[in-house]
């Protein structure tokens, strides 16, 4: 794969980023170095190598799905500092601009 000043425009775009045109030199030679080791790593032949089986036969230690009584809307509405029209009301956490 070829790395262009269109790709990294592109990319830059994408990320909502702006290069001068001595970091998309640098960025190329970067990207360009990066594809041709992962086209190196392609090339390594594993078909030899076992697969590790640890994470394969992984135990997954989840507890079995319980249906239990919750609270009902009239407690938590009893317990909550302030409410109203049966919900609990909170502090805005989000400022508006």
């Amino acid at each position: 794969m070829k790395i262009t000043n269109e790709l990294i425009d592109h990319l830059a775009t994408l990320s909502r980023l702006e290069f001068t045109d001595s970091e998309k030199e640098s960025f190329k030679k970067d990207f360009s170095n990066i594809i041709n080791y992962i086209n190196l790593i392609e090339k390594v032949d594993v078909s030899d190598i076992e697969l590790s089986k640890t994470k394969l036969n992984a135990k997954c230690d989840l507890r079995e799905d319980e249906i239990k009584p919750s609270l009902s809307v009239d407690l938590v509405v009893k317990n909550a500092p302030k409410s109203m029209g049966g919900a609990v009301v909170v502090p805005t956490v989000v400022e508006e601009e």
